[in-house]
């Protein structure tokens, strides 16, 4: 949770289904409308199709790693834009942007999750 402008900047970050099998993206507490992939199931029976395939103990692909090392560096310079857009009271900007961005990380995401 973020102390200062906690109603916008606070995210949490989640796995859509088993770990090693799906990847992790932020979640904004402003969110305003997920991609249909994450609510559909398509996103969790992407991954624990996988599992059923590949066990518990399967790698994790390198490319996740690095898409999510990525996203983090992404997501949390976006927050920093979105903390300085609030100082100067522009909440909508602000909104926006952290929307934008996770909307974008989401996409990027299910891409990746639909290859094996």
């Amino acid at each position: 949770m973020s102390l200062t402008f906690p109603d916008v900047l606070s995210t949490g970050f989640f796995l859509i289904g088993p770990l090693r099998h799906t990847i992790l993206v932020p979640v904004p507490v402003c969110v305003e409308k997920y991609l249909p992939e994450m609510t559909d199931l398509r996103w969790s029976s992407a991954a624990w199709k996988r599992f059923d395939e590949m066990g518990f103990d399967a790698e994790v692909p390198p490319e996740r790693k690095d898409f999510e090392g990525n996203m983090l560096v992404e997501y949390k310079t976006a927050q920093e834009t979105a903390k300085k857009l609030l100082m100067a009271g522009k909440r909508a900007e602000a909104v926006g942007l952290l929307n934008g961005k996770a909307r974008s990380i989401w996409k990027a995401a299910a891409e990746l999750l639909a290859q094996k």
